[in-house]
């Protein structure tokens, strides 16, 4: 039976790096159904956006995780912190060996300009696959790939200073906003950046996280491109089982 309730939206977004910690520490959850689409969202159906999840913020934003007793954790990073809490005795090193570089490393995802001081962001991949529609998705990829892609496995590279971003006890927080990134590029170029511009400690690290049990298990169940189970209407990976041929930019 699920403990806790994830609202976020059926796209590999935001929630994604959240569902991969919750599938990892074996938390028990189902998605929540009050919003489906990005459209209802906007549409503020039953009040979510301006009542339901306005978590004391100015305007409600999702994900945010639902707690057994009814109460709401909004913001990707305190639900990641949250689920690093409550499975520090079996998971201990989920916020790695410094929880201040971890934070920092999870908060990289959305810095504008980037790290590695390339404009826009690491976070403009899940736009492309899950937001804009194809005429855009089209206009954005390429310049994304030639740039910000290979900066961010490069830079990943210097961040690697044992098996994982947070030491080498296991996978932090941090790892898995990252290997979200590093996924969600390759969906969009076939894997080209990560085999063609990623030191091998990168790709090795890549290999090590989605090889574990239970990520494995969950990126083999989770909804495929193509599938009209993932992403918005009119989106590459909502249209295409490949996007990265759609586009050219795969291998």
């Amino acid at each position: 039976m699920a403990t806790v309730v994830l609202h976020y939206f059926p796209l590999r977004s935001r929630g994604e790096a959240l569902r991969f910690l919750l599938h990892f520490t074996g938390t028990p959850f189902a998605e929540g159904t009050e919003v489906t689409s990005l459209g209802q969202w906007m549409r503020d159906e039953n009040g979510v956006r301006t009542k339901r999840f306005v978590c004391g913020r100015d305007k409600g934003a999702l994900p945010v995780l639902e707690l057994a007793d009814g109460s709401l954790v909004p913001d990707s990073l305190a639900i990641a912190e949250h689920i690093a809490r409550e499975n520090a005795a079996s998971h201990p090193y989920l916020m790695g060996d410094s929880p201040d570089v971890t934070r920092r490393l999870w908060l990289a995802f959305d810095a504008d300009p980037t790290p590695f001081s390339t404009d826009g962001s690491i976070a403009m991949v899940d736009p492309i696959l899950n937001f804009f529609d194809e005429k855009v998705a089209r206009e954005r990829a390429a310049p994304y790939l030639e740039t910000t892609a290979k900066g961010l496995v490069k830079w990943l590279g210097e961040q690697l200073g044992a098996d994982y971003l947070g030491g080498s006890a296991g996978p932090s927080i941090a790892d898995f906003q990252l290997f979200h990134a590093v996924n969600n590029v390759c969906t969009l170029d076939g894997g080209k950046t990560l085999a063609e511009a990623a030191p091998e400690a990168v790709r090795e690290w890549y290999a090590r996280i989605a090889g574990i049990p239970e990520v494995a298990a969950y990126l083999k169940a989770r909804p495929k491109p193509g599938s009209k189970e993932v992403g918005n209407e009119g989106t590459i990976i909502f249209k295409y089982e490949d996007p990265s041929k759609v586009l050219n930019c795969g291998k």
